[in-house]
C-alpha cells in the first residue's frame, strides 16, 4: 500500500490485484479498478490489460466497450 500511495505503478497494480482477489484486504472491485487505473495511466501494460477487461465486464467501473478496447490496445502497444 505504501508504494502504491507514493505513486509506484507496480505497487499500484499489485494492490489492485489484492483488492480484485480479496487477498489480505476485503474484495472490492471499485478499489481494484481505482488502483489499476492509476497504474495504467503510468504505462503499466498489465494494469492496462486488467483495466480493459474490467471495463469490458463492468467490474468496479461502468461497462464501456470503447474504454475496454482503448486499454487493451494500449497494453498491446
Amino acid at each position: 500500500r505504501q508504494l502504491a500511495t507514493q505513486g509506484d505503478a507496480r505497487g499500484q497494480r499489485q494492490l489492485a490485484h489484492l483488492y480484485a482477489t480479496g487477498q489480505g484486504v476485503p474484495k472490492d472491485d471499485e478499489q481494484a479498478a481505482h488502483w489499476y487505473q492509476r497504474a495504467a495511466e503510468q504505462g503499466d501494460a498489465a494494469a492496462q490489460l486488467s483495466l480493459g477487461v474490467r471495463h469490458a465486464h463492468g467490474r468496479g467501473v461502468p461497462r464501456d466497450l470503447e474504454r475496454a478496447i482503448y486499454w487493451v490496445r494500449k497494453s498491446a502497444e
